[in-house]
């Protein structure tokens, strides 16, 4: 590239125009309407365009193919959507019946309990009243029996010895 050669007030003219919005977007346009003109087609070879028409063939084949599966997911979503709702209020329902259920068990177990606590309260204070009469009442005591022992054998009491000489020896022995 070489400065000297370049045309400083061309390049000048060319930042000027393409600083110009306006204008820019007017000179699009017109390559817009240019490139649609352009017939391609009479450019290309038998073999290209023939090419060409296989190459559009596949593409809208694959296009249809696309829409039909994207239609299909979007239906299958939706059928899904549908069935995730219902079973979400279906749940909703029963949890709320099951809460009611638990809240109503809930209240008749306390209602049960404070009365069990008050019968546990008065059969203790009749019990303890009951203990104090009958203790100022009863000043003697019972005398405590005796305990009765029972007669060992002879042969009883042999073998009760032998085995204490046995153990005797036997610790003596291990030391």
């Amino acid at each position: 590239m070489n400065l000297k050669n370049l045309n400083w007030k061309q390049i000048k003219k060319e930042l000027v125009r393409l600083s110009d919005f306006d204008q820019l977007k007017k000179e699009l346009e017109d390559l817009k309407k240019d490139i649609k003109k352009f017939d391609y087609k009479s450019k290309l070879s038998k073999k290209n365009k023939a090419r060409l028409k296989d190459l559009e063939k596949t593409y809208n084949d694959v296009s249809k193919k696309i829409a039909k599966a994207q239609k299909q997911i979007d239906r299958e979503l939706d059928k899904g959507l549908r069935v995730f709702k219902k079973t979400k209020k279906d749940v909703a329902k029963k949890v709320s019946v099951l809460k009611k259920n638990a809240k109503s068990q809930k209240s008749n177990l306390e209602k049960t309990a404070k009365k069990a606590k008050k019968k546990v309260k008065k059969t203790v204070k009749k019990k303890t009243t009951r203990k104090k009469a009958t203790r100022k009442k009863t000043t003697k005591r019972k005398p405590a029996r005796k305990k009765i022992k029972k007669k060992t054998t002879r042969k009883k009491v042999t073998r009760k010895k032998a085995k204490k000489k046995t153990t005797r020896r036997k610790s003596t022995r291990r030391k």
